[in-house]
């Protein structure tokens, strides 16, 4: 078992090593191949976020490369996405994401291929094979953008320096290549041995390399501008090295930093003050077998990150252990000092299973009930070397990045070795008075005091591991009172601590949701009050939404959240201010004051934009405004906006359920009106290559996303409405338009608007957003047949409620 102290762990020489493997650019991720399982790790916590089971799938072919990368997409809104390239020794290239494989290539049939990296923040994919050839790909789309013969001879090596200026390849002859102008711009003399792998500095000014079994890697520098590459220092190494890396150094302008992973898994890093500098002695990082003083754990890969002023450099480290892939981040300086890790192979076997709290109240409620039962263990223990140290070890955390950085470690010291005074109580030297009067405190639950000071001294010195132990007691009196004294950055904190808790550890929801519950109810405003907040609920309603089916207190808390904020009161606006018009129908006891308010915002408001929200049974607010700017004077049309993009979240949102795919990578246009038949969703124009939903399907999902409203009512039992989604589709609009206003090109938004599109005045349709409002309304585009039939059967509909808006303005 994992958790058997007296059980050594098996041979590590004997472990199985990643067929492929390579951290990301910036050192956040790592993806590796292990028995043709492509996963993807997040190295600060070391969890496990994607996986695909042998994406090539044919057992011919094998993973010969692979490269990962976070890719921002389109909205920030909606996050990054994980993107992983693998290469095979077939000579094909597939790219994976979430959902699968996106696009496959055999630019490289019958070759193996060498190398995939990403560029361009991802947006772009090179791959180069032993056919001589360099490939550009779009990495979403799989579009060749070009390519290049680089070599008549196979490449053994493929490098692209960390800014993205200057690519490497080595073959018979090793060439530098300009990436944007895609030519040579220098060559190294070829030896006696072709170089097998090389890496270049972000600057190209020098490179590094190292030939077939060869011990020593060579450092070349290079003049552009006479085209000239000089060998200027050799680094020896005990063993061969399998993997270099280099970049320029801060700290000293003539010289470099340079990394090297040796085939038997000791990280080597020189830091060179002048190139030609080679009797540098190296600072050499390892990993050692906490059961087993003699073993050693292989380091399969590293990346040199963050080269700062102070001769520090950050390296990302990664090592096999008999459980699970473990990262360290160590921060290295010139000082040569060697680095010893230390793999705790007792906890890692439950580290993403149980959190370290949960196994602290197992020890607890299994404890001795006396003092001398309990320090028997204690003796025991210090018996025996082996275990030595090891029980009371605080277990690391998903979220507690404080265990991820190193900056020297030895192996000889523990924090946790017992204190004087706990080695004499545990020999019963102490008075056992003093002991009783120590211990007694503990005995008694936490008030909610002493709960309120750890907790916000937990906050404001981000210490995760103390806030999860706040957040394990359950007592309400506590919870209550703790909440009630924070202050408003410490709620905050708190509100976002609890997204990222529910994001990475689903099972100690159970324990955070009267907290969460208390600080939604005592904070609202504080809340709603910080520019972040909107993003913050919404991801955490769809964190929380997305749990419904494991936990019925989740459920509550996703009602709770609606229910809060439809109650909450509008805070009272800055006079200074000048806010949107919006305005929002209800029903028609209100249209008399609304007249009014849009009378006064037509006299006064006259460049501004106009958001006009209507209720789920009226589409006749467009209109309404309208003829008021225009007896006012202000009337623009293309300053006047209709917002149906809760129309579009809600077809999005069903349309992505029935598809199983991610919400965030579907598009699908709403037309016609905001009310009832009048809402047309276009299902037929969202591309998608899983866009094989059946016509009972399609139709079941347009009257679905028409009645969106109800369901949502009926579903909470008149005790709440779609108040956090209409909030949500706000925001989205509201972002669009200051998008536009602000000069951001092609930004496009569903919106009811004045239109030609159809014989109807005012029709809902793709609008192009811009610094005066709409730049232009667009077409609906092709239809489907089920779609033409519904654009016939609501235009009568929507022709009465433009007329009927029309028709109150004029008459009041």
């Amino acid at each position: 078992m994992a958790g058997d102290k007296t059980t050594a762990p098996p041979n590590v020489a004997a472990l199985p090593l990643p067929d492929a493997s390579a951290f990301s650019l910036d050192g956040e991720l790592f993806a590796a191949v292990f028995d043709r399982r492509v996963q993807v790790w997040r190295t600060r916590g070391g969890e496990i976020i994607e996986g695909w089971t042998d994406p090539i799938a044919s057992p011919d072919d094998s993973y010969s490369c692979i490269a990962c990368c976070s890719v921002q997409k389109k909205h920030k809104k909606d996050g990054n996405l994980i993107i992983v390239a693998v290469g095979t020794t077939n000579g094909q290239v597939l790219a994976i994401d979430s959902t699968g494989v996106i696009w496959k290539s055999a630019i490289h049939t019958g070759s193996k291929v060498v190398s995939v990296h990403f560029a361009k923040h991802g947006r772009i994919l090179y791959t180069a094979g032993m056919d001589g050839v360099i490939c550009e790909f779009n990495s979403r789309t799989g579009e060749s953008k070009d390519s290049i013969k680089a070599s008549k001879k196979p490449i053994n090596s493929f490098t692209i320096s960390h800014d993205e200026k200057f690519m490497g390849i080595s073959s018979k002859i090793t060439r530098l290549f300009s990436v944007n102008e895609k030519r040579e711009i220098l060559r190294i003399p070829s030896g006696a041995d072709p170089i097998q792998m090389m890496s270049v500095s972000d600057d190209g000014r020098f490179l590094v390399s190292c030939g077939e079994n060869h011990k020593e890697v060579q450092v070349w520098s290079c003049d552009h501008d006479s085209c000239i590459t000089v060998s200027t220092a050799s680094l020896a190494m005990q063993n061969q090295p399998k993997l270099l890396d280099c970049t320029k150094s801060s700290s000293y302008g003539d010289g470099g930093i340079v990394l090297a992973v040796s085939k038997k898994g000791v990280v080597h890093v020189w830091h060179l003050q002048t190139l030609s500098q080679d009797e540098v002695m190296p600072t050499k990082i390892s990993v050692k077998n906490s059961h087993d003083k003699k073993g050693r754990i292989p380091i399969i890969s590293a990346k040199l990150c963050d080269a700062n002023e102070d001769n520090t450099v950050k390296v990302h480290v990664a090592f096999v252990s008999p459980n699970i892939l473990q990262f360290k981040v160590v921060d290295l300086d010139d000082t040569c000092k060697d680095i010893n890790l230390v793999a705790e192979y007792d906890t890692l076997a439950l580290q993403d299973m149980v959190s370290p709290q949960e196994r602290d109240l197992v020890q607890e409620t299994k404890a001795p009930a006396n003092n001398k039962e309990a320090a028997e263990p204690v003796l025991q223990e210090s018996a025996n070397p082996c275990h030595q140290g090891k029980t009371n070890k605080r277990m690391s955390s998903v979220l507690d990045c404080t265990n991820d950085t190193i900056k020297e470690v030895n192996p000889e010291y523990s924090l946790d070795e017992p204190t004087m005074e706990e080695k004499l109580a545990s020999l019963n030297l102490l008075n056992k008075s003093e002991i009783t009067k120590e211990q007694s405190p503990s005995l008694a639950p936490p008030s909610a005091d002493s709960v309120h000071i750890l907790l916000k001294q937990a906050l404001r010195a981000d210490d995760h591991t103390e806030l999860l132990k706040c957040l394990y007691n359950r007592d309400e009196k506590v919870i209550v009172k703790s909440i009630s004294l924070l202050t408003p950055t410490d709620v905050v904190k708190l509100l976002k601590f609890s997204v990222l808790l529910i994001q990475s550890r689903g099972a100690t929801l159970v324990c955070l949701l009267p907290w969460l519950q208390a600080l939604l109810c005592r904070h609202m405003s504080c809340i709603l009050s910080q520019d972040s907040s909107l993003m913050l609920l919404n991801s955490l309603y769809q964190l929380i939404d997305a749990r419904t089916s494991t936990f019925k207190s989740a459920l509550q808390l996703s009602t709770s959240l609606d229910y809060l904020l439809s109650e909450f009161p509008d805070e009272e606006s800055d006079d200074e201010a000048t806010p949107p018009i919006i305005y929002e129908d209800k029903d028609t006891d209100d249209e008399d004051s609304e007249v009014d308010a849009m009378e006064t915002d037509g006299e006064s408001q006259d460049q501004e934009l106009g958001d006009v929200t209507d209720a789920s049974e009226h589409s006749d607010g467009i209109p309404i405004a309208a003829e008021i700017f225009k007896k006012a004077g202000t009337y623009d049309e293309k300053r006047l906006f209709g917002v149906t993009t809760l129309d579009v979240v809600r077809s999005k949102t069903f349309y992505a359920g029935k598809a199983n795919v991610p919400v965030t990578d579907v598009n699908v246009p709403v037309v016609g009106g905001h009310a009832g038949i009048t809402i047309l969703t276009l299902f037929s124009q969202e591309t998608l290559e899983t866009n094989a939903l059946s016509y009972e399907d399609i139709k079941a999902l347009t009257k679905r996303t028409q009645d969106g409203g109800t369901e949502v009512v009926e579903a909470k039992a008149g005790k709440g409405s779609a108040t956090l989604s209409m909030v949500y589709a706000g925001a989205v609009f509201a972002n669009a338009c200051l998008k536009g206003l602000n000069g951001v090109p092609d930004i496009i938004e569903c919106s009811f608007v004045q239109s030609t599109v159809t014989e109807l005045p005012f029709f809902a349709s793709k609008v192009k957003l811009g610094k005066n409002g709409v730049e232009q309304v667009l077409g609906l585009g092709e239809l489907s047949g089920f779609e033409k039939e519904g654009l016939e059967n609501l235009k009568g509909e929507l022709k009465a409620s433009i007329e009927k808006g029309i028709k109150f303005a004029n008459e009041n």
